[in-house]
C-alpha cells in the first residue's frame, strides 16, 4: 500500500488518544512507520484533536464518541 493508498478516514475505539493511536498503529503498519520514529512520534506528523494541535503529552486527555484525530504530514518549505 502507498501513501497515496492509505485510508482518509477511520472509525476507531479509545479512552484516550493514546488508545486510537496505538489502534491505528495496530491495523496499519504503512501508518504505524509513518507515525513513529525512535519509539516518539515522528516530528514530521502534525497531529490535531478536535482541531487543537497535540503533542505526545496529550496522548492520556480522554476522547469521546464524534472526536475527530487529524493526522497531517507536516510540509517543509525553503
Amino acid at each position: 500500500m502507498t501513501s497515496d493508498e492509505l485510508p482518509l478516514e477511520i472509525q476507531l475505539k479509545g479512552k484516550q488518544i493514546y488508545d486510537c493511536i496505538s489502534e491505528i498503529s495496530k491495523q496499519s503498519p504503512e501508518i504505524h512507520n509513518m507515525l513513529w520514529k525512535d519509539g516518539h512520534v515522528n516530528p514530521q506528523i502534525l497531529m490535531f484533536h478536535n482541531n487543537t494541535l497535540i503533542r505526545e503529552s496529550d496522548f492520556n486527555n480522554s476522547v469521546r464518541t464524534g472526536d475527530v484525530l487529524d493526522i497531517i504530514p507536516a510540509i517543509e518549505g525553503g
